[in-house]
């Protein structure tokens, strides 16, 4: 073979390497799923309910909310002041967001025969209630809600949060269950009966529980209602 007919030869195979690189790129884009961002993990809750148009922010790609979208762990969820949502966790946990609302679901691990299951989220702004299912029922289960004012833990229970009251203050309510804490770097307090709250401000421990008004409850829970 002449030094010109080798030459030839060379770019058809170079030629040829690279179309069946691309066709094989090609294909694989073909068989990806279209959300490919959620699609390596399992999700932790579904959108059963909600007005408006409330947003996720996963994987820094930000969507629209629509029933039925599925929820997976580090998913940032907001609403506007036009929107509410209700989320409900594969135990069947329920988390209803409020308007101008913030939740961040890092992690909730959770499984019919997991020892220990974790949940943990922050909320930041807004209002939300949340019942708790299933997981509260394993052993040993760590249920935290971390804000910028304090740590809620959860013993299982339907409870109520939020900043409707006042700026910068945190007002935490028991509706019905066995208990919840509220704790930040200066103090602690349990919540163990029905109606009671307590309210937590910048730079103090979380107030003595008091009853709540019928007034005040009726308030904070139409706040999530949808």
């Amino acid at each position: 073979m002449s030094l010109a007919d080798r030459h030839c030869s060379n770019k058809l195979l170079i030629s040829g390497g690279i179309w069946l690189t691309l066709v094989s790129l090609l294909a694989g884009c073909g068989t990806q799923p279209a959300s490919s961002s959620a699609a390596q993990i399992d999700p932790i809750g579904i959108v059963t309910r909600l007005q408006g148009y409330p947003e996720v922010t996963r994987k820094e790609r930000t969507y629209i909310l629509a029933n039925q979208s599925r929820i997976y762990p580090e998913d940032s969820i907001r609403t506007n002041k036009d929107s509410r949502l209700l989320i409900t966790m594969n135990d069947q946990t329920t988390f209803a967001l409020g308007p101008n609302s913030a939740l961040v679901l890092h992690r909730y691990d959770y499984g019919e025969n997991l020892t220990a299951p974790i949940a943990q989220m922050s909320f930041t702004r807004g209002a939300i209630r949340i019942r708790t299912g299933r997981i509260m029922k394993a052993n040993q289960p760590k249920f935290e809600i971390r804000t910028p004012l304090a740590v809620i833990g959860v013993r299982g229970t339907d409870f109520w949060s939020g900043y409707l009251f006042g700026d910068n203050t945190l007002d935490v309510a028991m509706v019905s269950g066995k208990g919840i804490y509220v704790e930040n770097e200066i103090g602690s307090i349990d919540l163990t009966t029905d109606g009671w709250g307590t309210t937590v401000t910048a730079d103090s421990a979380p107030q003595p529980p008091k009853l709540w008004s019928s007034l005040k409850i009726n308030r904070a829970l139409t706040e999530t209602n949808l």
